[in-house]
């Protein structure tokens, strides 16, 4: 009996090895990027004839309380259709909100449409999904939900958050739908800093959002995407109009925002020459790392500076050779949290295994002194370029998330950007070639003893993984 019991258990071990090695081994490839891509490049295609005369304006929305009422304002001035699109959400007052004008808009006649991660979209196949997909005016779709008989999908994650009104105005940037991103006045959690670009096409011809647009097409017509809800029982579609009557009163209680008028959209943006769409490739596990390869390219052309925010810096050892390539001669500045800012354990703790090599090999690394947190994601080129979105620089990023970017041309929008950047950057300490923090004008935030311990312990491991994180 015992002999049987242990090579059942056996068994079912090196099944669940083989399964788990299914659903990690693809990604442990490297894709180069395709050739002819390579020679069809430029880095001048990213750049306009220096007017500020483009079809787009944008305005750089840093605040979270901002972000929010922002959204519910696009949301309100939508008057055929809504496209959304989003990692991840979490319960919370300003999701219910959300949630409830959504349905709001899809009440008066507006196409909601949706597509959310499969994995980690917080919605599930629960009474809010259910409320979402059982309006006629909604469209919900999950992206590689979990489908336990192609283990090599597990890892394919969709992390864009874009939210666009009648493909006319956009909100990219790197906010999921979370009270610890839009900081509600009942919140007192930490709170996630992030940035958004408000952008607005003008209507002289078509801009950059019809390009999201298209992409979010691509997105819902993959072959990994979904409906998020099935077939429903009578007990279950009860649940799902309660559920939204519920947060349709939410909504109407907090009171409705207003549309947009076209004079609110020119003070909340400034003029660009261009502003153009990268993103990772659909197709492939894994991808080719089109968004870094592209910023890399941008990067070598820079004549004086880049500046890197990322809220954790996860690389492999060709990356690391390639920005300390860059440091050679130019000024390449990395933004990034601290031991005391960071809540992500494993990608955190996967830059502290090789902080240290970073910081001696000719970046400026300026970690946040913050009991909050950074989540922005963007890279200045000198003092005309911007690049704004979902995009981290993690290997997840790389080469296995679809991302999504905007590269600006825009001067004046990078002055609002560095303006924040270096309000960041005072809260700050940068780290010597020692690892240690160079003085500065603030203090190191102490940290846990059992923080210290975990965070530390769990970077030997996650180091090892680091092509996952």
């Amino acid at each position: 009996m015992k002999k049987r019991f242990s090579r059942a258990a056996l068994t079912a071990l090196v099944l669940l090895l083989c399964y788990a090695v299914a659903a990690v081994a693809p990604y442990a490839i490297t894709i180069e990027v395709d050739p002819d891509f390579q020679r069809a490049f430029s880095c001048d295609s990213f750049y306009g004839d220096g007017t500020l005369s483009g079809p787009d304006r944008a305005g750089y929305i840093p605040e979270p309380q901002d972000a929010f009422a922002l959204r519910l304002a696009l949301i309100e001035t939508a008057q055929d259709e809504l496209i959304f699109s989003s990692y991840s959400t979490a319960e919370g007052e300003t999701t219910d909100l959300f949630w409830g004008a959504l349905l709001c808009a899809a009440d008066r006649g507006v196409s909601v449409r949706i597509i959310l991660d499969g994995l980690f979209n917080g919605l599930g196949r629960g009474e809010t999904a259910q409320a979402l997909a059982a309006h006629p005016e909604v469209e919900l779709i999950y992206f590689s939900p979990l489908n336990l008989f192609r283990p090599h999908t597990i890892n394919s994650r969709l992390h864009d958050k874009y939210l666009i009104a009648d493909r006319q105005i956009m909100l990219l940037g790197g906010r999921n739908i979370s009270d610890a991103y839009f900081a509600p006045e009942s919140y007192e959690g930490p709170v996630s800093h992030d940035n958004d670009v408000l952008v607005w096409n003008t209507g002289s011809e078509p801009g950059v959002i019809a390009d999201v647009a298209a992409y979010f097409e691509s997105a819902c017509e993959h072959e990994l995407s979904s409906p998020a809800v099935g077939a429903v029982n009578s007990r279950q579609t009860e649940r799902a109009r309660a559920r939204a009557d519920e947060l349709r009163q939410k909504y109407q209680a907090y009171g409705a925002a207003q549309p947009f008028s076209d004079a609110q959209l020119e003070e909340l943006t400034v003029p660009t020459d261009k502003i153009t769409l990268i993103s990772n490739p659909f197709t492939g596990l894994p991808k080719q790392p089109l968004v870094l390869w592209q910023l890399l390219q941008l990067a070598d052309s820079a004549q004086q500076q880049v500046l890197i925010q990322s809220p954790y810096t996860v690389i492999n050892q060709e990356t690391r050779a390639r920005l300390a390539a860059l440091s050679l001669d130019k000024d390449v500045v990395l933004l990034t949290n601290s031991l005391a800012s960071s809540p992500n354990l494993p990608a955190f703790s996967a830059y502290l295994w090789n902080r240290t090599e970073l910081a001696s090999s000719g970046l400026r690394i300026y970690e946040y002194q913050s009991s909050d947190s950074i989540h922005g994601k963007s890279v200045l080129i000198d003092d005309r370029l911007s690049a704004v979105g979902s995009w981290n620089l993690d290997e997840r990023s790389v080469d296995i998330d679809t991302e999504v970017m905007l590269v600006i041309d825009s001067a004046p929008f990078q002055q609002l950007l560095r303006a924040r950047q270096d309000e960041i950057m005072a809260q700050s300490l940068i780290v010597g070639p020692d690892g240690q923090y160079l003085p500065g004008g603030v203090e190191p935030l102490p940290v846990s003893t059992g923080k210290k311990i975990l965070f530390y312990s769990f970077s030997v491991f996650s180091h090892l993984f680091g092509f996952l994180i």
